[in-house]
C-alpha cells in the first residue's frame, strides 16, 4: 500500500508538472502565432506607405514597431527552445529511467523464473518419489495428517503465488517497454522542434537587420526634409494640446460645480462628504488601481518626451497610451460618477470619471455603454476601444487628474512603472 501511494503521488507530480509545461508551450506557440500575423500586418502597411511621397514619420512609426514586435518574436523563440532544451533533458532522464526499470524487471523475470524452474523440478521429483493420498494416509495421527495436508497446500500456492509475479513483470515490462518507444519518438520530436526554433531565430536575426538598415534609410530620409517633418509634428503638437485644453476645461468646469454645490449646501468644504471618502479610498488605492483595460500594453508614457530624430521637437503627454487589441471593451479603475461624455475630432468619444477629487480620462472609444450621472463601480465596461481605420491599430489614452493637475498613471496603475 505504501509502495502504491509513493508511486501515485510521482504519477500524480509528473502529471501536474507536464500540464503546466504544455500551458506554457502552448501559450508560446499562441503568441508567436500572434506576433507573427502582427509583423506580417505592419510589414503590409509599411510597403503601402513606403509608395506614398513625403511619409516617412509613418514610415518610421511601422519600422519601430515592426522592429519591436521582431524582439518580441526574438524573446519568444528563446523562450521556446529553453523550453524545449528542458523537455529533452527531462525526456532524456525519462528514458534512463525507464531502460534501468526494465533492466532491473529482467533480472526479476529471470531470477522468478529459475525460481519456479526448481520449483517444478522438485515437485516433480517428490510426485515421483511419493503418492499424495499415501503420504497423508501413512500420518501417525490426526495432528501429523492436517501437517502434511498443509505442507502440500503450501506447495500447490507457492507454485500459483511464482506463476502470477512472472505474470504481473511481463506486464510491467510490455508497459514499460511501450512507454520507452513512447519517450524515444517524443524525444525525436523535441530535438526537431528545437532544430526548427534554432532556424526560425536566426532567420528573424537576419530579418531585423535588414529592418534596422531600413530604419537608418527612412531617418536620413526625414533628416533631409527635415523642415517638412518638423511642420508636420507642430501641427499634431497642437492638436495635443488643444485635447489638453479641452479636458482641462471640462474638469475646471466640473471643479467650479462641486464647489458651487457645496456652497449651497454650506458644507465648508469644496466636496460633500460622500465625494471626500470617495477622494480617500481612491489615494488609498495608488499603486494597485486596476488597468483601464483587460488586456494591453503601454507604448507611450506620461511626461515630455523628444522626437527620436528630429531635434527641438518635444511633445507632452498627459496620461500614458495603450494599444489593445480590436473591440477590446475599456473599462473603469475605480468607483465613481460618470462626470462627462464628450467627442474628441479625430480621437473618438471620450469619459470622464468623477472619483471626489480626482478624476479619470477615457479617450479613444468608438462606443460608450454608459451615460452621464451614471454610478460606475471597478472594472466596470464603460464602452469599446476604437480601431483606426487608417493603422488598423487599436489605441485607448488614459489620464488621471487630481484637481487640475495630471498624474502620472503609471505611479497609481498596478504594475505600471
Amino acid at each position: 500500500m505504501i509502495k502504491f501511494n509513493k508511486v501515485l503521488c510521482v504519477w500524480f507530480f509528473s502529471f501536474t508538472t507536464l500540464v503546466v509545461f504544455c500551458q506554457s508551450k502552448n501559450d508560446l506557440e499562441l503568441e508567436k502565432i500572434k506576433l507573427q500575423q502582427q509583423i506580417d500586418q505592419t510589414n503590409k502597411r509599411l510597403q503601402v506607405e513606403k509608395r506614398k511621397k513625403k511619409n516617412a514619420l509613418n514610415q518610421l512609426n511601422l519600422s519601430e514597431k515592426k522592429i519591436e514586435k521582431q524582439n518580441y518574436l526574438l524573446r519568444n523563440l528563446e523562450q521556446s527552445i529553453n523550453l524545449e532544451t528542458n523537455s529533452i533533458d527531462k525526456i532524456s532522464q525519462s528514458i534512463s529511467e525507464t531502460q534501468r526499470t526494465i533492466g532491473e524487471k529482467n533480472k526479476d523475470l529471470k531470477s522468478l523464473k529459475a525460481a519456479y524452474a526448481k520449483l517444478m523440478y522438485q515437485t516433480y521429483k517428490w510426485d515421483k518419489t511419493y503418492n499424495k493420498l499415501y503420504f497423508l494416509l501413512t500420518s501417525k495421527n490426526i495432528n501429523q495428517f492436517f501437517k502434511r495436508q498443509k505442507y502440500l497446500n503450501q506447495i500447490s500456492t507457492n507454485r500459483s503465488n511464482k506463476i502470477e509475479e512472472i505474470k504481473n513483470i511481463r506486464k510491467i515490462l510490455f508497459s514499460e517497454k511501450n512507454y520507452l518507444d513512447k519517450q524515444k519518438e517524443n524525444l525525436l520530436l523535441a530535438k526537431s522542434k528545437k532544430e526548427e526554433m534554432f532556424i526560425m531565430k536566426e532567420q528573424q536575426i537576419l530579418f531585423m537587420k535588414e529592418d534596422k538598415r531600413s530604419k537608418e534609410k527612412i531617418i536620413n530620409q526625414i533628416k533631409k526634409d527635415e523642415n517638412y517633418y518638423k511642420k508636420i509634428l507642430q501641427r499634431k503638437i497642437e492638436s495635443s494640446k488643444e485635447l489638453d485644453r479641452q479636458i482641462r476645461k471640462i474638469i475646471e468646469e466640473e471643479i467650479r460645480l462641486a464647489r458651487e454645490k457645496a456652497e449651497r449646501e454650506n458644507l465648508g468644504s469644496p466636496l460633500t462628504p460622500e465625494a471626500l471618502e470617495l477622494s480617500e479610498n481612491f489615494l488609498e488605492n495608488k499603486g494597485t488601481l486596476p488597468w483601464p483595460l483587460d488586456k494591453g500594453r503601454i507604448i507611450a508614457r506620461y511626461g515630455k518626451q523628444k522626437h527620436k530624430v528630429i531635434k527641438g521637437i518635444e511633445t507632452v503627454n498627459n496620461g500614458v497610451d495603450f494599444e489593445t487589441d480590436k473591440n477590446q471593451s475599456c473599462r473603469a479603475v475605480f468607483d465613481g460618477k460618470i462626470s462627462r461624455i464628450f467627442f474628441i475630432k479625430g480621437k473618438g468619444k471620450a469619459v470622464l470619471i468623477n472619483h471626489g477629487e480626482f478624476y479619470t480620462v477615457y479617450s479613444g472609444l468608438k462606443n460608450v455603454i454608459v451615460k452621464t450621472g451614471d454610478m460606475v463601480i471597478s472594472k466596470q465596461s464603460i464602452g469599446t476601444v476604437l480601431t483606426s481605420d487608417a493603422t488598423q491599430e487599436t489605441h485607448l489614452h488614459f489620464e488621471i487628474w487630481m484637481g487640475k493637475n495630471s498624474q502620472n498613471p503609471s505611479i497609481w496603475l498596478y504594475k505600471a512603472d
